[in-house]
């Protein structure tokens, strides 16, 4: 069985401070600066408004953003054939993730649903007509001599890692890693390696 390799996600705070906590700390300093400086209080206050705003709509978009996501998952999953764990929406990564192209027409159209299950890992392109075309992958676990799980954030996206035993190493950025960790669980692919 394949060796495994999960890496830790950065926590949810830290993401959210560097992320969002330097721009909105920037945003009201020069607001509450700027209206300390002009004399009017009324920009002070807008601004405060402003990312008091930002904070619900950011408390109320996010649980729906990753509810949809779960959904489509489920939904590409039912879809998939039997013995599929996991499935999601995707996009492979060339070598050290970088994107095989730069624009992002291309990266568009190279994305594609991964999926994960107790025949190995298979890859589709979404807007490809026939199965036999270039991009089309389907690795066998007897095949794959390392799986490795990179999580980006804390909010479940992340990279996909499959290694065959020749050394050719197959990414893919996806979504949904908590569940991807679970259907390698069950499948027994394991650190231990099986």
């Amino acid at each position: 069985m394949a060796q495994v390799e999960i890496t830790e996600p950065t926590s949810l705070r830290r993401f959210f401070g560097i992320r969002l906590g330097i721009p909105v700390g920037i945003v009201v300093a020069i607001g509450i600066i700027g209206g300390a400086a002009s004399g009017k209080p009324a920009l002070i206050t807008w601004t405060l408004i402003a990312v008091a705003i930002m904070a619900v709509i950011l408390g109320v978009e996010l649980p729906l953003i990753l509810r949809t996501q779960a959904r489509n998952r489920r939904r590409l999953v039912a879809q998939a054939p039997s013995g599929t764990l996991f499935a999601c929406r995707a996009t492979p990564l060339g070598f050290a993730g970088y994107l095989p192209s730069g624009s992002l027409r291309q990266q568009s159209r190279n994305r594609g649903v991964l999926a994960v299950g107790s025949s190995g890992v298979s890859y589709r392109p979404l807007h490809a007509e026939d199965p036999n075309l270039a991009g089309h992958e389907d690795l066998g676990w007897t095949q794959i001599s390392k799986v490795k799980v990179v999580p980006k954030t804390a909010l479940g996206g992340g990279t996909f890692e499959v290694t065959n035993f020749a050394g050719f190493a197959h990414r893919w950025q996806v979504s949904g890693i908590p569940e991807l960790v679970d259907a390698l669980n069950q499948l027994g692919v394991n650190g231990g390696g099986g």
